[in-house]
């Protein structure tokens, strides 16, 4: 939802990356930034980088108040 908004405002794909990892190896905790140009990054935590990603997107889709 997030890169289909970015690019309805002719905003470059959403760039994520992963800031921290905690937690042992079975079960790990990642923190994930996301950024797009002209905004402030958001961040999200999961289980997988996967989830936290998707937690960072809905973040920032919040604050921008996308519908």
């Amino acid at each position: 939802m997030l890169q289909e908004w970015a690019q309805s405002k002719r905003l470059p794909t959403p760039v994520y990356r992963v800031i921290d990892r905690t937690g042992p190896h079975h079960d790990p905790v990642f923190r994930v930034g996301v950024d797009l140009p002209g905004l402030a990054p958001a961040e999200g935590v999961g289980g997988n980088k996967r989830t936290a990603e998707m937690n960072a997107a809905s973040v920032m889709i919040a604050r921008e108040g996308v519908k």
